[in-house]
């Protein structure tokens, strides 16, 4: 009897403290596992989704002032560094020197990209704007726009939008500002209009915990202006 209930004790063990430990450990492992596949897909979701929007803004900002040029029964006002508007097609677009647009406040500390009809002759509208509409979305800034004749009723756009906080931006060309990539520093806004004009293609996204909110976009083409003045 007394072999019995010995036995039955043995069977009716638990777990022993090291075979706790190792379980434990196990599942931790587990865990760190799952948990950074999470942070990489969030990151590359985010990274993907703010990718595509800059991109889609810049697209819908230059077909803006593409059919604004080939339209405008006008002349067109090439863009100047020193007056960050310029005239096409009946309407006047406004930029800033790469400030960046945050959403519902369109005066002059979150300009953006707006476009809003002519009111007379061509100049920077007064502000706040009305009756126009923001080309830009939350959070992104245009830091490269030239509209310039090229002959024949020709128009070459360059157009640079990005998306994110100075601090996330950097430059892979040495000369620009202090926001190098291979060096520390935050870019530098440059004089009014462009940020860094031709630098532009040089821009990129620091790598690290800001990468997946930060995207460049640059599109360029040559329109032709199909009405007479």
């Amino acid at each position: 009897m007394s072999k019995k209930l010995s036995d039955t004790t043995k069977n009716e063990a638990g777990f022993t403290i090291v075979e706790l430990m190792i379980a434990t450990v196990v599942f931790s492992m587990i865990l760190v596992i799952i948990t950074v596949g999470v942070i990489a897909f969030s990151n590359q979701y985010y990274k993907s989704v703010n990718a595509t929007a800059t991109q889609n803004t810049t697209r819908n900002a230059i077909d803006m002032i593409s059919q604004s040029i080939q339209f405008s029964g006008a002349s067109i006002t090439e863009t100047k560094p020193a007056n960050s508007f310029f005239c096409a097609g009946g309407y006047v677009f406004s930029y800033g020197k790469a400030i960046l647009y945050n959403g519902g406040d369109t005066t002059n500390a979150n300009l953006g990209l707006y476009m809003q009809p002519i009111n007379g002759s061509c100049k920077m509208p007064s502000q706040p704007f009305t009756n126009g509409k923001q080309l830009l979305s939350k959070n992104q800034r245009v830091t490269n726009l030239s509209v310039t004749s090229a002959g024949n009723n020709l128009y070459a756009i360059d157009i640079a939008i990005a998306f994110g906080e100075k601090d996330v931006l950097c430059s892979t060309d040495g000369g620009v500002a202090s926001g190098n990539c291979s060096g520390s520093g935050n870019l530098s806004e440059g004089p009014s209009g462009n940020m860094w004009g031709s630098k532009a293609d040089s821009l990129s996204c620091r790598s690290g915990p800001g990468a997946p909110y930060c995207a460049n976009s640059i599109l360029k083409t040559v329109v032709e202006k199909r009405l007479g003045t």
